[in-house]
């Protein structure tokens, strides 16, 4: 167990022992009966950071708002937060880490098994707003942003999902389908909340929705233009898979009977941008920033931190790392990922800044207590690498600048699909892992021919690497390939 587990210190509602309490859900008084989010993606990320500052604004200003959330993939959450009464433990973990009850939930829906509560739920005039985490692969863009037409859950929901009894696949099928539904009964329009590490992600999102809705009904597609409204924002909260060692450890510390606790880090940032926040919680009473552009802070965040752990997860599995302290302590991998860091940097107008940011972000990855495991963070790269490497390595080849140490990592990203053992690669997940192991086999048998499958590159990662990064790619790569064949 990490050693800080044994330091928890109670912060909310202690017991006559020293633990948490669950408390009742407090009654909403008849002004606050509107006040309404739904969030669809309520994985621990959003526990952890969305929940949390909705509940703090709520504490600050005195108000109720409540969270309605929506599953997809845990099908069990939604019936243990149900016995819970929708309370869960948020424990923060550093040298004395603390933990807090959170009460602001109200109402979890399967989207199996729940959609017609959902639709219902979305299209209420008590929603005002509409946040998500679904991950990069959820908004169902291909790597230049264009909506993935050859996704056969794209295809099946442009075909039924006008249909009154149709249930959607997608995110912009759910959202256009609520859009029209709304539209057709005069309910007006809501704020939707991208909380994903997609660049521009409001924007993003409001492309996949135009894009989706101008395929089926010119008039829905105005009227999302005009109703739906899309703010970029920057989230950040470190929050690693918790293992049930880890679950049995907060129950026991703090004397509470709590199946699904949230462990983060110490840390939580949300920038919100260029959207008047007046029908919201106070969040910036919770520390959110309401900004005009967030773009600054985006890139920074994308760039630096998001690149930074996604170069730590491959470089660090292919030499049997598991956790980000892990691979951070290595200082092999230190020095690789400071070379990729002077690459971004020259990618970025604030150098200064970005540095001393850089720092504060190998502060956060060296928190021994954080379990992050390297798998998670390296699971769906072909969704995460187009954002968070490319526009480095575009800005530095339009400026004659050497992209060796990116070449190194993307080589690392391709090896660690194609020599790591089974179970390693069973952790991990990819919408594209057919078309990454192709590419890497084809770099394995073709180095000798120096041959480059530059529709495959494209499909994957969204830009062309010039002469001399094919070349580093390929040389990198069969060194890790050889590399890991001699530890073997």
């Amino acid at each position: 167990m990490p050693r800080s587990l044994l330091n928890f210190i109670p912060s909310d509602t202690p017991s006559d022992s020293g633990g948490l309490q669950f408390r009742p859900t407090p009654e909403a008084s008849p002004e606050q009966e509107h006040k309404r989010i739904v969030h669809i993606g309520l994985g621990a990320f959003a526990r952890a950071h969305i929940a949390v500052l909705t509940q703090i604004a709520n504490n600050a200003a005195n108000e109720q708002w409540h969270m309605s959330g929506i599953v997809r993939s845990n099908q069990s959450l939604p019936n243990i937060l149900a016995k819970q009464n929708y309370r869960y433990v948020v424990a923060e973990i550093a040298e004395q880490a603390q933990g807090q009850i959170i009460d602001c939930i109200d109402e979890v829906l399967s989207w199996q098994q729940d959609y017609p509560a959902i639709l219902q739920r979305l299209t209420d005039p008590a929603t005002k707003l509409v946040t998500v985490t679904v991950t990069e692969k959820g908004y169902c863009l291909d790597a230049r942003g264009e909506l993935s037409l050859d996704n056969a859950d794209v295809q099946q929901d442009l075909s039924q999902s006008l249909r009154a009894d149709s249930t959607c696949n997608t995110l912009p099928g759910l959202l256009c389908q609520t859009a029209w539904h709304r539209m057709q009964q005069g309910v007006p329009g809501f704020i939707i909340i991208s909380c994903d590490n997609v660049s521009r992600n409001g924007e993003s999102l409001k492309s996949a929705l135009l894009q989706f809705s101008g395929r089926l009904d010119k008039q829905l597609n105005i009227w999302i233009d005009q109703h739906l409204h899309c703010p970029n924002t920057v989230v950040d909260c470190i929050v690693p898979r918790i293992s049930t060692e880890q679950i049995e450890k907060v129950q026991s510390t703090f004397d509470i009977d709590d199946e699904v606790p949230v462990l983060c880090e110490p840390f939580r940032q949300w920038v919100i941008a260029g959207v008047a926040m007046q029908d919201a919680p106070r969040w910036e009473l919770a520390g959110a920033e309401l900004v005009a552009d967030s773009s600054a802070y985006e890139d920074r965040k994308l760039r630096i931190l998001n690149a930074a752990h996604s170069a730590l997860a491959y470089l660090g599995l292919l030499q049997n790392c598991r956790w980000v302290c892990e691979a951070i302590a290595q200082q092999s991998i230190r020095d690789q990922l400071d070379r990729l860091m002077e690459e971004v940097f020259r990618s970025l107008s604030d150098q200064n800044s970005a540095r001393l940011y850089y720092l504060s972000v190998v502060k956060r990855f060296e928190n021994t207590a954080m379990q992050h495991a390297l798998t998670q963070i390296g699971s769906d790269g072909s969704s995460k690498i187009p954002l968070r490497w490319v526009p480095s390595i575009i800005s530095n080849q339009q400026h004659g600048s050497d992209c060796g140490a990116f070449s190194k990592v993307i080589a690392a990203w391709l090896a660690c699909w194609h020599v790591l053992p089974q179970e390693h690669i069973a952790e991990m997940t990819d919408p594209e892992q057919a078309k990454i192991k192709q590419l890497a086999s084809q770099l394995s048998q073709q180095f000798s021919q120096a041959q480059w499958d530059s529709a495959l590159w494209l499909q994957l990662l969204g830009f062309e690497a010039n002469a001399a990064m094919q070349q580093q790619v390929q040389a990198a790569f069969i060194e890790f390939t050889q590399d890991r064949a001699d530890v073997s």
